[in-house]
């Protein structure tokens, strides 16, 4: 598990864990959002081998 937490505008990555190749659905991500983020919707948005997906949290 990936654990990240916003707060305010800053991104920061809980954990040290490597991520390392061939990965595919192995991990998972936590997010954790500040106060700032209440009533705000939110969409992570990954990359990797040219393709891009929007996931609404």
């Amino acid at each position: 598990m990936i654990e990240l937490r916003v707060t305010g505008q800053r991104l920061t990555r809980m954990d040290y864990q490597p991520v390392v190749a061939d990965s595919k659905n192995y991990l998972m991500v936590h997010f954790s959002f500040d106060s700032d983020w209440e009533d705000v919707g939110k969409t992570a948005v990954f990359t990797g081998q040219n393709q891009v997906f929007h996931v609404l949290l």
